[in-house]
């Protein structure tokens, strides 16, 4: 819109070139010859012109993602060593043993055993309710070349279907039902019992169906 072309952001990448272009026409031999006469003329200003709007892309540029209670989470257990390698040591034989091909992580935090079942092969969708350490686990995954895909939801209210007559996107639990071999829900289960309330039976049976 009009007033879109003179903010900030638009008018010196888009919109003053955009007007100096149409001050060339297309049959004015003498402007096109004096501008194709300078080759390093014409070098100096691509160069110049790639490094500004490669420094106007860098500030789009996601930065670190801002703490929350639970970005630090895995650091701040409180396990000692050993407790906290018996953990490591109990997952790795369970990939080890069930070898599965598709792992749910719910509650997957930064995604430390996420990354752990993609290492021994799966194939890993990881949960969690917070947007800042699913995005810590995206960019773990994407340097490690892993096979996890992080999503932000939250297991206790699951997204629904949406959509025309809500037929257009199935739901969460929908397009989950029977479609993994290993659930994960490592320090989750206290949060569902006690802060949601949900019943024991229901929270098994949940993970039944998914599996």
């Amino acid at each position: 819109g009009p007033l879109q072309r003179l903010t900030p952001g638009t008018l010196g990448t888009v919109t003053l070139p955009t007007w100096l272009s149409g001050s060339a026409k297309a049959d004015d031999a003498d402007f096109f010859r004096a501008r194709n006469m300078d080759p390093a003329r014409a070098a100096f200003t691509l160069e110049h012109n790639v490094k500004s709007r490669t420094a106007l892309l860098e500030r789009f540029a996601p930065g670190k993602p801002a703490a929350t209670a639970w970005t630090d989470y895995e650091s701040d257990l409180p396990y000692d060593a050993a407790d906290g390698e018996r953990k490591i040591d109990f997952l790795a034989r369970a990939f080890a043993d069930l070898k599965p091909d598709f792992v749910l992580d719910l509650g997957s935090n930064t995604g430390r055993y996420s990354l752990m079942a993609a290492e021994a092969g799966a194939r890993v969708v990881a949960i969690d309710s917070d947007p800042a350490v699913a995005d810590i686990l995206w960019h773990r995954a994407r340097d490690a070349n892993a096979d996890v895909l992080p999503l932000v939801g939250n297991i206790a209210a699951p997204t629904p279907a949406t959509g025309w007559r809500n037929m257009e996107c199935a739901s969460l639990l929908d397009r989950a039902s029977g479609q993994f071999d290993m659930i994960l829900a490592l320090a989750l289960f206290h949060h569902l019992a006690v802060s949601e309330r949900v019943p024991l039976a229901d929270i098994v049976g949940m993970w039944a169906d998914l599996t």
